[in-house]
């Protein structure tokens, strides 16, 4: 991958994160008394964004989420910048990063719950495995949602700041000079 596409991937990455960030502190908040009470929100918000926005960064320097993209695009023959080719290649970078980012954040929260909390009230919590999942049951929709738009909204905004935009004209019509 060449050094504009890193960029903007990067880029693209860090933006969706702290968004997916946002929506997991609002959900928590929202839907966890306990939560709320216990957790000042600003202090929520940062940690969540901060720490969305690093697994995001790993998730996008571990997975080849462009080339995913790239190549579902390619197998359904949708060329870029069209709006097929950046509905197909946004759904690997939005779910690959959904599934990973969210994992991580409900099971941090649901440790810290479980370690922030006195001991009767451990002994009235589920155990951590079913706290975790049941709570990244309730992040992985509403993030995936996010995630999917603001890639899909914010790729050509960030293409063309940043200038990678796909292949030169005369390249996608088949002449090569």
């Amino acid at each position: 991958m060449n050094r504009k596409n890193r960029v903007m991937h990067t880029a693209m990455t860090v933006l969706i994160s702290a968004a997916m960030g946002v929506v997991a502190s609002w959900l928590i908040l929202g839907s966890n008394p306990q939560a709320a009470a216990s957790t000042p929100a600003p202090m929520m918000y940062a940690c969540n964004i901060v720490l969305s926005v690093v697994l995001g960064i790993v998730s996008a320097a571990v997975l080849p989420f462009g080339k995913w993209g790239r190549g579902l695009a390619n197998r359904a023959h949708a060329k870029p910048p069209g709006l097929a080719f950046n509905l197909l290649h946004s759904i690997p970078l939005a779910a690959g990063n959904t599934v990973f980012i969210s994992l991580v954040l409900s099971f941090v929260g649901a440790f810290m719950a479980r370690r922030g909390a006195p001991a009767e009230a451990v002994a009235h919590m589920p155990p951590l495995l079913s706290m975790w999942l049941g709570s990244w049951a309730k992040l992985l929709a509403p993030t995936l949602c996010v995630s999917y738009l603001l890639s899909v909204l914010l790729s050509p905004v960030v293409a063309k700041l940043l200038g990678p935009g796909g292949p030169p004209e005369r390249i996608q019509k088949g002449r090569e000079s």
